[in-house]
C-alpha cells in the first residue's frame, strides 16, 4: 500500500502525466488490483490449486533477486504470486498507454541477450523466453546507455521492433531502464504502430511503472530472503536433532537428506565418502532425486571429476551452468558423457579442520540456480555432517576396543 501511495502522490504532482480521465481511471483501478493480489487476496485460491497440481512453475527474475529455492508447495505459491504480479502490472501499462505491446525484458545468463520476461499485445510476435540482442536494437540501446529512448517516427525499414518474432510496422517506441539495487537489470518499453503516439508526459509516466517495478522485486527479494534463511535454519535444526538420536553412519546420510530438502531446491543431492582402502577412490553412498547411471554403490577416481576436486582441495565449488563453453565437466568420472540435463552445480566438502570424509552435492536443471548464499549455507551443513561422521566412527572405535 505504502508503494501505491507513493506511486499516485507522484503521479498526481505531475499534473496528471497525460491529462487524461480514461488513463487516470486505469492507473487507479490497476493499483488497486495489483495490491490486491500483492497482500494475498489469491492465496486461498493457490493453496487450492497447488494442492490439486503441484507442478513446479517457472522462476523468472532468478539473477535479478538472486533468489535461492523453496519448498514445491510453496515455491508453486510464491512464484505464481509474484508470476500474477507482473502480468497484472505489465497488462495495465499497455491499456494505460493504449499501446500496441507493453513489454518488460529483462538480462538473463546469456552474454548480450535480453529476454522478454512478461509482455501484453494487441497483436502477434511476442514470445515470453525470446531472447534479444541488446546490440542494434531499441530495448538494447536503453540498457546499454542506461537512459530512456522515445522514438515518434520510426522508417518501416529500420527494423527496429527487432524484438518481435516476425516485421512489425512498429513506428512509435518508449523505454525506460529498470535499476535495481543501483543497477540497470532490464527494461520496461511500449510500442505503438501509430507516428508521435507518445511524448514526454507518457516518458515522465513510464518512469513511475518503472519504479513500481523496482519495488516490487525488491519487496520479493527481501521477503524470498527471509523466508529462505527461516528455512536454512529450520534444515539445521531437523539435522542436529537427529544427531542426539546416537545414529549409525548410514543413518546419518539419510537425515542429510532430509535436511537438505528442508532448505533447498535440488534435481539430484548426492552424498559421497572417500573409499578408507585406496584413499584416492569416492563412493556414492546416498543419491535423492534424479539417479542417472552414477547410483548409489558408483566408484569413482578422485582425479576426474568435479566431486573429487572438492573432496581433494577440501573446498566448496559453485558452478552456475554446467553447459556453459565447449568443455565437459564430469562430475564424477572421465567416463561419463553426459549432465543428463542437469545445469547447476554446488558441491561441499565434508570435513572438520584438514580431515576430508567426502563431500555433498546438489544440483538442479536450471542454469545459475544456487547463489554464494546457498554455498556458504550448505557448507556448514557438510561440516556438521563431517561432526556426525567422526562422533560416530570414534565411538563405534571406542565400542570396539572395549569389547576387545
Amino acid at each position: 500500500m505504502v508503494i501505491a501511495a507513493l506511486f499516485l502522490l507522484s503521479f498526481f504532482g505531475n499534473g496528471g502525466a497525460t491529462g487524461t480521465v480514461i488513463r487516470i481511471f486505469l492507473l487507479v483501478v490497476g493499483l488497486g488490483l495489483i495490491y490486491w493480489l500483492w497482500s494475498g487476496g489469491q492465496e486461498d485460491q493457490l493453496q487450492e490449486e497447488s494442492a490439486e497440481t503441484p507442478a513446479e512453475p517457472d522462476m523468472p527474475f532468478r539473477e535479478i533477486t538472486s533468489m535461492a529455492a523453496v519448498q514445491q508447495e510453496e515455491s508453486f505459491q510464491f512464484y505464481n504470486e509474484l508470476t500474477g504480479f507482473f502480468e497484472n502490472l505489465i497488462r495495465m501499462v499497455r491499456a494505460t498507454f493504449v499501446a500496441h505491446s507493453a513489454v518488460l525484458f529483462f538480462k538473463g545468463t546469456e552474454r548480450g541477450k535480453l529476454r522478454i520476461e512478461f509482455f501484453d499485445t494487441q497483436g502477434e510476435g511476442l514470445k515470453k523466453g525470446a531472447l534479444v540482442d541488446i546490440e542494434g536494437s531499441l530495448p538494447g540501446s536503453v540498457f546499454s546507455s542506461k537512459r530512456p529512448v522515445l522514438e515518434q517516427s520510426i522508417p518501416q525499414e529500420a527494423r527496429a521492433a527487432n524484438y518481435y518474432a516476425r516485421q512489425v510496422p512498429v513506428k512509435s517506441f518508449l523505454a525506460v531502464p529498470v535499476t535495481v539495487f543501483g543497477e540497470v537489470r532490464g527494461v520496461l518499453a511500449v510500442d505503438s504502430l501509430a507516428v508521435q503516439d507518445f511524448g514526454d508526459d507518457d516518458l515522465e509516466l513510464l518512469k513511475q511503472y518503472e519504479r513500481l517495478i523496482s519495488q516490487g522485486i525488491l519487496l520479493l527479494g527481501v521477503r524470498e530472503k527471509s523466508q529462505l534463511i527461516e528455512r536454512v535454519l529450520k534444515a539445521q535444526e531437523t539435522f542436529l536433532h537427529a544427531l542426539n538420536e546416537n545414529l549409525a553412519t548410514e543413518q546419518i546420510y539419510n537425515a542429510l537428506g532430509k535436511a537438505c530438502q528442508t532448505a533447498y531446491h535440488f534435481d539430484r543431492f548426492t552424498v559421497v565418502r572417500v573409499n578408507g582402502d585406496s584413499g584416492n577412490e569416492g563412493v556414492i553412498v546416498r543419491v535423492i532425486g534424479q539417479r542417472d547411471v552414477m547410483g548409489e554403490g558408483f566408484r569413482f577416481r578422485l582425479e576426474d571429476g568435479l566431486m573429487g576436486w572438492v573432496i581433494k582441495r577440501n573446498r566448496p565449488l559453485l558452478l552456475s551452468d554446467l553447459e556453459e563453453g565447449d568443455f565437459f565437466r564430469p562430475r564424477y568420472s572421465r567416463e561419463e558423457r553426459s549432465n543428463y540435463g542437469l545445469r547447476s552445480f554446488l558441491g561441499v566438502p565434508i570435513s572438520f579442520q584438514n580431515q576430508v570424509f567426502g563431500a555433498l552435492s546438489i544440483e538442479c536443471k536450471r542454469p545459475d540456480f544456487y547463489t554464494p548464499f546457498d554455498e556458504s549455507t550448505f557448507s556448514l551443513l557438510g561440516q556438521y555432517a563431517a561432526l556426525a561422521i567422526l562422533a560416530t566412527e570414534f565411538g563405534a572405535k571406542r565400542t570396539k576396543e572395549a569389547n576387545m
